[in-house]
């Protein structure tokens, strides 16, 4: 869980698409030959609600996550266990990796990108369903 959900669009003749979660000077580093980066900036408070919410039902229902592993709720509540808490993770980390990418943005290095900030479900939502109809229209 993070602030930053990133998907590099590059030019149509190399028709990849990267999802980078990683550092946001990763995701921009790899994204030379892209032509636009989306980035999924949505308020802290809701980060963590979405986290609480997903870990209480992954806990609850026993998920399995991958190979034997379940996903633990209370560890998220132990903030001084910083390598366990997710909730330490999104209060701590969400401030810096904004500033890291408002800075990426300001790069003259990356103007060539077109950097996409949404900061809303209802941004996200409304991204969706314009690609949604400009793919309906390509295909139809």
């Amino acid at each position: 869980t993070g602030n930053a959900l990133f998907f590099l669009h590059y030019p149509s003749h190399n028709r990849k698409s990267l999802e980078c979660n990683r550092s946001v000077s990763d995701c921009v580093r790899y994204a030379h030959p892209a032509q636009t980066v989306i980035w999924l900036d949505l308020p802290a408070p809701l980060l963590l609600l979405r986290m609480l919410r997903r870990s209480w039902r992954r806990w609850r229902t026993n998920e399995l996550l991958w190979g034997t592993n379940h996903e633990p709720f209370w560890p998220q509540f132990k903030v001084w266990e910083k390598r366990d808490s997710l909730v330490w993770w999104i209060v701590t980390q969400h401030a810096r990796k904004r500033h890291n990418m408002f800075a990426c943005m300001a790069d003259p290095q990356w103007a060539h990108i077109r950097f996409v900030r949404l900061t809303s479900t209802l941004e996200v939502e409304a991204l969706l369903q314009s690609v949604q109809r400009e793919t309906s229209e390509v295909v139809n």
